[in-house]
């Protein structure tokens, strides 16, 4: 689904695109869990859904929430863990 609302979203379908990637989130966050890292690929997507749909804050925590969730991964670096804040942080 994470990947249909990435195309759907590219095509113009920004409220089909939406309701994938919002339920392609709910989908993983029920499968691994609210503080799985394997999240942060579904919250980046739907970051990217709504970038293009025009939502600029939404997008922004659902990325922020993506880095988090990435950094606390087994193969995070605190270096790429802070490179990854600091581009969340200046957009």
């Amino acid at each position: 689904k994470a990947n249909l609302a990435a195309a759907l979203s590219l095509d113009g379908q920004h409220e089909k695109a939406l309701a994938m990637a919002d339920q392609a989130v709910a989908g993983a966050q029920q499968l691994w869990g609210e503080k799985n890292a394997s999240l942060a690929d579904f919250l980046v997507t739907r970051g990217f859904v709504r970038m293009q749909s025009g939502n600029a804050s939404g997008a922004q925590a659902d990325f922020t929430r993506a880095v988090e969730l990435a950094c606390t991964g087994a193969g995070a670096t605190k270096r790429g863990c802070a490179l990854m804040k600091s581009h969340v942080a200046e957009d």
